[in-house]
């Protein structure tokens, strides 16, 4: 049984179709901002002179300019030409915008100095790509309905960008204000390594850096004042070779199979995919090189290494079939340096027609009426062979006769939206050859199904129609009218629930949950964690002994923030068990209140189950190592594991300077490192207990430097004979450029190592620098910290997964809906 829920590939269509919009919110808006001033400072200059700019009020040093690259491009035959700002001898502090001063032009980084003016309290600032930026006023240009053979004037561009960057929704441009910086009058920015960059910066690509400045410090648009922008065009190295990538398109009448495939010369590539009337006129408008940039600029495109495999495929499914529409595939290539060709390739392309012999979709919907309980309704389906999958949705009695009666128009509406958003169930017995379109070995079927959250004691309606292999859809149908059973909650006693949950300690983190039960007398159960995961203001949340009405407040309440059950609610399932296991701390003990709900509505008695889990006991002589893998773009992998008597253990990653101070690597005395590292580790590490390891994965674009450096620290965690925490020695290891390695590999010889002069160490590191590191490292620290999402934790008996998004508070397990034995995952309150 395939189950499809929020399916969205009917929208495919119609993002495309409004292809320009979407990027404008998505790639675009992503922040934003202007200025009034720009200019690039000459190369050899020196520092700058900013009043009151530095930490006490005094001078700022500026970086010195490492200017160059290419020149820039003339764009001002496009439908949206821009005016940036016009370069100066020496920097200018506007009174009522920001100047914007370019320290450093990279191939995959922009450095840049922000001074906003006496008036500026506050600015909006963002990096745009030009192509981006172009794509979106020229969607503006369409909304306004404007041709594009006739310019927009530059009072329109430039309210339009201010537009942007002050839209609603998040996606404006970030704001600064000197409440809240520290260095708001002389603000430096390494884009490329910083929070603020949401497109990577790529060689040879035109930018726009925008700023606002404002009147307030919120940053409001009604308080907005002179705007800057300013021009960047990165770097690159002469291409190397002449990288192509082939493209081959396989399409049916409702998909399509692209197949990208570089050459040898080729190292990476970007595509874009749309409908050709969509990318044509951006093509015809901008012009090549633009295009290019486009493809390697926005949110949708893909990198692909020949690294890592030799052609990549892109499939796509879900078009309404009978669309006569031409689609393009572009793709465009770079050398081993990311430096891009001089033209992209491109395919266009159109769908197959439906064949003419072929048959409708045929589906028949029963509703077991055996098995309507007062919240979920179980139902068949038997389908025709020609039939590949049906999708449904349950409606009020009162809803599904007004559908009923609907045009012809808003049924069909509603066909699509079922297709692409409702539930869906596949015919068991369907075989369809698609390459040669062979139906003979395809056979008729019959699925089965649940429907969950309905409200009881309420007549419903199923509604539903099917599809072919060609995606034909059959118009809609009704299944007979059918009601819910009340919830009865007050007659225990009568109810023939028999659920009973057993818990077992599978290791000192891994606990099992079985629960099993008879599915003609149990239709639904609800469980919830008690102790320690409460969020009742009593110390065990529930006790055993509170009357049935609380019991079941806690257990079938709704939050009424989220609209949610408290607790867990499964179906039972016809193989009369449920288990899975999931990861909960060592050394604690969980109280787990549960109920069940028969096929009557009638809920049953609320029982109680607990378990401690074991203690993992450490000793004197605690002990760990840290391992290094990589991911798919050659990123880092650590794993932190337990060596032996430890009950835990610190661990971090840091990518950040200064903390981590690995620009001092072979200067500093190796001690320094060992001792500065402890510190830190016991300062700012994250405590892992009862775990026998995790893992950290770290994103491709974190790590910071031309050497591509990072430092993972990690410190086992013993017991004494009273009880008191022992620490193991420090572990380290340092990614630098893919490989690991670590401090001794820095300083070869040890017995006859010595430091180097203070003289030595001054004449090698800025002193001002030097001072601020070390400074710095006493105070704060930027930890890498896992990402919320999926941690690896390995225990006792393999690796279990768990979505952590918070140290847990309140436990909630989702289940699968396509298994019997459920994967579990941790849904955590930040506390």
């Amino acid at each position: 049984m395939i189950i499809w829920q929020n399916k969205k590939m009917f929208l495919f269509l119609h993002v495309m179709k409004r292809f320009y919009s979407i990027l404008l919110i998505f790639a675009l808006l992503v922040g934003a901002a202007t200025l009034y001033s720009c200019q690039e400072q000459p190369a050899g200059g020196g520092q700058t002179e900013v009043p009151g700019g530095g930490d006490d009020g005094g001078e700022t040093p500026t970086p010195e300019p490492e200017l160059g690259g290419p020149e820039p491009i003339d764009h001002s035959n496009v439908p949206t030409p821009i005016v940036w700002g016009v370069d100066k001898a020496e920097p200018v502090v506007a009174s009522d915008g920001v100047a914007i001063q370019v320290m450093a032009k990279e191939n995959r980084n922009i450095k840049f100095a922000c001074r906003p003016g006496l008036r500026a309290k506050s600015f909006r600032l963002d990096v745009y790509p030009l192509s981006v930026l172009f794509n979106a006023l020229m969607e503006r240009m369409n909304t306004e309905n404007m041709p594009l053979t006739t310019p927009a004037t530059q009072v329109q561009i430039e309210g339009w960008i201010r537009e942007f960057m002050f839209a609603e929704g998040g996606n404006a441009g970030y704001i600064f204000s000197e409440d809240s910086e520290v260095n708001y009058n002389n603000m430096v920015f390494d884009w490329a390594n910083s929070e603020y960059m949401q497109v990577d910066i790529v060689p040879d690509c035109e930018y726009v850096i925008v700023a606002v400045a404002c009147a307030d410090v919120e940053g409001s648009a009604s308080e907005q004042l002179e705007m800057t922008l300013c021009y960047v065009r990165t770097p690159s190295g002469e291409l190397v070779g002449e990288p192509g990538v082939g493209i081959d398109v396989q399409t049916w009448t409702d998909r399509f199979v692209v197949t990208f495939t570089p050459d040898d010369d080729c190292h990476y590539f970007y595509y874009l995919y749309s409908m050709e009337d969509d990318l044509l006129p951006y093509i015809n408008h901008y012009g090549e090189q633009l295009y290019r940039d486009y493809m390697r600029s926005h949110m949708v495109g893909a990198e692909i290494s020949r690294d890592d495999l030799d052609y990549h495929r892109l499939g796509l499914s879900g078009f309404p079939v009978g669309v006569d529409t031409t689609f393009m595939v572009t793709a465009i290539g770079t050398d081993v340096y990311g430096t891009p060709a001089k033209k992209h390739s491109s395919q266009t392309f159109k769908l197959k027609e439906v064949p003419e012999s072929a048959a409708a979709p045929a589906v028949d919907v029963t509703i077991d009426l055996d098995h309507v309980g007062s919240n979920m309704a179980w139902f068949s389906a038997d389908m025709s062979a020609n039939t590949r999958a049906m999708f449904y949705r349950m409606y009020t009695a009162e809803e599904a006769a007004s559908i009923k009666s609907a045009s012809e128009q808003q049924q069909f509406e509603l066909v699509n939206d079922l297709l692409y958003q409702g539930y869906g169930l596949s015919n068991p017995n369907y075989k369809y050859d698609m390459a040669t379109e062979d139906l003979s070995q395809s056979k008729a079927g019959v699925g089965t199904d649940r429907y969950m959250n309905l409200a009881p004691n309420t007549e419903y309606v199923m509604v539903y129609t099917a599809v072919n292999p060609y995606q034909e859809a059959m118009p809609l149908k009704f299944s007979e009218p059918f009601k819910t059973d009340a919830l009865t909650t007050d007659k225990p006693a009568e109810s023939k629930v028999d659920l009973n949950l057993s818990l077992v300690a599978t290791s000192f983190t891994n606990v099992k949950f079985e629960f099993t039960y008879n599915f003609e007398n149990t239709a639904i159960y609800y469980f919830r964690f008690v102790n320690p995961e409460s969020t009742l203001p009593e110390e065990d949340g529930l006790a055993e002994d509170a009357s049935r009405e609380e019991k079941l407040a806690f257990l079938l309440g709704v939050d009424e923030m989220l609209g949610a059950p408290v607790s867990n609610v499964w179906e039972a399932d016809k193989g009369n068990m449920d288990d899975y296991t999931m990861v909960l701390e060592q050394g604690t003990t969980y109280k787990v209140a549960y109920v069940g709900e028969d096929w009557n509505g009638v809920v049953g008695e609320v029982k109680f189950v607990s378990i401690t889990t074991p203690t993992l006991v450490g000793g004197l002589n605690p002990e760990g190592k840290i391992a290094l893998t990589t991911n798919d773009e050659g990123a880092p992998i650590f794993e932190f594991s337990i060596v032996k008597e430890a009950a835990g253990f610190k661990y971090l990653v840091a990518y950040e300077e200064p903390e981590a101070m690995l620009r001092y690597l072979g200067l500093d005395p190796y001690s320094e490192f060992i001792k500065g590292w402890t510190w830190y580790i016991t300062d700012c590490g994250l405590t892992a207990r009862g775990m026998l390891s995790t893992t950290i994965d770290i994103r491709k674009n974190a790590l910071v430097g031309n050497e591509k450096r990072c430092l993972a620290l990690m410190m086992a965690i013993g017991t004494d004979a009273v009880g008191g925490e022992v620490y193991g020695d420090l572990e380290h290891l340092i990614y630098e450029n893919g490989v690991a390695r670590t401090l001794e590999s820095y300083y070869p010889d040890m017995a006859s190592y010595t430091a180097p002069s203070a003289a030595a160490v001054a004449a090698q590191k800025a002193s001002a620098q030097m001072a601020f590191a070390y400074k710095m490292a006493q105070q704060r620290a930027e930890v890498v910290r896992p990402e919320r999402g999926t941690v690896r934790v390995a225990a006792e008996g393999g690796k279990q997964e768990v979505r952590v998004e918070a140290l847990p508070r309140v436990i909630r397990i989702d289940r699968k809906s396509d298994g019997a034995h459920p994967k579990a995952f941790l849904r955590a309150c930040e506390k």
